[in-house]
């Protein structure tokens, strides 16, 4: 088709009446509108039948695929004895379908909401922006969570492949937003196998709390600013055995961090992933680690002390943890 049609004329009546000769254009615009009409509009119309289809099946929910589900999350916690809880996700992962950062915020906050009333439990939420964003997309993020504050969204986070993106202070602005909004702040970092530059990187944001972190055991340095600092190391030694930050369970140094003296909480990361019950990251420290349960006892209330929640809502969950916990020696080494 891309040869110039110049030897003759098919559109001409005849050969005679053809003239020297017709531009590539007007040869395919003829054939088409003519007697390749019919094949034509049959191509356009399975064209426009697969885009469809290839939406649809983008759309839709395969089989063996995991989603998160606010409602299932807290249900699954509560029965797990959680009392308190603080969902994170990143917003820009539903934005492709036409949601706007808004309302991706509020559906997560209204489900969220509607299943903490059901379940008896406290749930807050951070919104995760990230690494791999653009600067001035990760500002955006970080306003969009500050609006949605009375919505129960209490803090932000940057996450994404520390490899691909190591320096987080980039996103230095979109921490000064959320700062000055009130949420509290935390940063990704530390899952990577590293002498723990990548959390000292972190440490310029001023964050509160670190998500995970492991890596800061192989720097004394690092330890002792931590301590100073009084910054909250999240731990997640299932995920991290997952993510090849340590190759075993009791290879991680929860343990050595806790009794080093740096603020240690115990989570189990993304459940869609890790697979996990709190209960059974507990009995695995326990068990693998060493860890006793007046340490055990300490992380969880420190895990309330760090958590990103009103100080009404704090001090009504620290009294009756407390009450909980009174008559149970065992926590308190007795």
């Amino acid at each position: 088709i891309g040869v110039k049609a110049a030897a003759q004329v098919p559109f001409a009546d005849n050969a005679a009446v053809a003239t020297a000769e017709v531009s590539n254009t007007a040869w395919l615009a003829r054939a088409l509108f003519t007697e390749f009409m019919l094949p034509f509009e049959v191509a356009a119309v399975i064209l426009t039948v697969a885009v469809v289809a290839a939406v649809m099946l983008t759309l839709r929910r395969r089989g063996g695929t995991k989603h998160q589900d606010p409602s299932a999350q807290s249900r699954v916690k509560a029965a797990d004895r959680v009392r308190y809880m603080e969902i994170k996700w990143a917003p820009a992962f539903h934005l492709e379908c036409g949601l706007t950062l808004d309302e991706v915020i509020d559906t997560v906050a209204g489900a969220a909401a509607s299943a903490a009333a059901r379940c008896g439990v406290v749930v807050r939420l951070t919104v995760v922006a990230l690494r791999s964003a653009d600067p001035a997309a990760t500002v955006e993020v970080a306003h969009a969570a500050v609006a949605h504050r009375t919505s129960g969204v209490t803090g932000f986070d940057l996450a994404g492949f520390e490899a691909a993106h190591p320096d987080p202070t980039v996103h230095a602005a979109a921490f000064e937003v959320a700062r000055a909004g009130g949420l509290g702040l935390t940063v990704h970092t530390g899952e990577l196998l590293d002498d723990g530059a990548l959390v000292w990187r972190a440490l310029q944001l001023h964050p509160q709390r670190i998500a995970h972190g492991a890596s800061a055991v192989n720097d004394p340095r690092l330890i002792t600013q931590l301590i100073e600092r009084g910054i909250t190391l999240d731990l997640c030694p299932t995920s991290n055995v997952q993510a090849g930050t340590v190759l075993t369970f009791a290879d991680h140094p929860l343990v050595t961090l806790v009794r080093a003296g740096v603020p240690v909480t115990i989570n189990t990361d993304d459940t869609t992933i890790s697979d996990i019950t709190l209960s059974q990251e507990w009995l695995s420290c326990i068990g693998e680690l060493g860890l006793t349960l007046p340490e055990l006892w300490q992380c969880n209330m420190h895990a309330l002390a760090a958590a990103f929640v009103d100080e009404p809502t704090r001090a009504a969950l620290r009294s009756s943890f407390a009450a909980w916990a009174r008559p149970i020696p065992e926590l308190h080494g007795l």
